[in-house]
């Protein structure tokens, strides 16, 4: 298929009535789609291919999506990184973290870095997640918690406990709390499997 009837497709709906985005989540072919995100002329077809390469986990995708999180587009750049997260391959941690790093103004593309941090498995910006855990922005606290979390970052278990002492925001104070259960049932996990192999008596 012609990447222009790609696009075409992504900023509207085909004939039979099925939209775009399903479409083109089950028929596409990934090169097409990949070469379709490079030369979109829109943003709203920028944030559909996005969204369908990341629900497609498609690998392919990455340096593209890596490219995107520098779009002028606040909307393109979220997409971007939700759509790595999806994907979840560590190759693009670095870029991640490095746009993390980066001042953006907008917090809905930070809470975004931030879960996809964990998402990917950064081990690297696990001393940067700790620190967001200190945010004034409690969307961005419980991001940062959650990636923590996801990457059973062990490191991060006394800020946590810390942070739930004192969280008053619901949606942070929620995240910490899943994280420390995480934690918990992982050593009682831990402590079973010694027992059974007759290190723990």
């Amino acid at each position: 298929m012609k990447i222009a009837k790609l696009i075409k497709i992504a900023s509207t709906k085909i004939e039979e009535g099925i939209t775009s985005t399903h479409w083109l989540r089950h028929e596409a072919d990934a090169e097409a789609l990949v070469q379709a995100l490079e030369v979109a002329p829109t943003d709203h077809a920028r944030i559909v291919l996005c969204d369908v390469l990341g629900w497609r986990h498609e690998k392919s995708a990455v340096p593209i999506l890596i490219n995107m999180l520098e779009h002028s587009s606040f909307k393109v750049r979220s997409a971007a990184a939700d759509a790595l997260a999806k994907i979840g391959d560590p190759a693009s941690g670095n870029a991640l973290l490095r746009r993390l790093e980066l001042p953006d103004p907008k917090i809905g593309v930070r809470r975004m870095l931030l879960a996809a941090l964990g998402a990917v498995n950064c081990q690297e910006a696990i001393p940067l997640l700790i620190e967001y855990l200190q945010n004034p922005d409690p969307s961005q606290r419980g991001s940062a918690a959650w990636s923590l979390g996801a990457m059973q970052a062990s490191e991060s278990l006394p800020e946590l406990e810390k942070v739930l002492r004192s969280e008053r925001s619901q949606y942070p104070r929620d995240r910490c709390l899943r994280q420390l259960k995480r934690f918990e049932r992982k050593l009682v996990s831990n402590r079973g499997g010694l027992r059974k192999n007759g290190v723990l008596k």
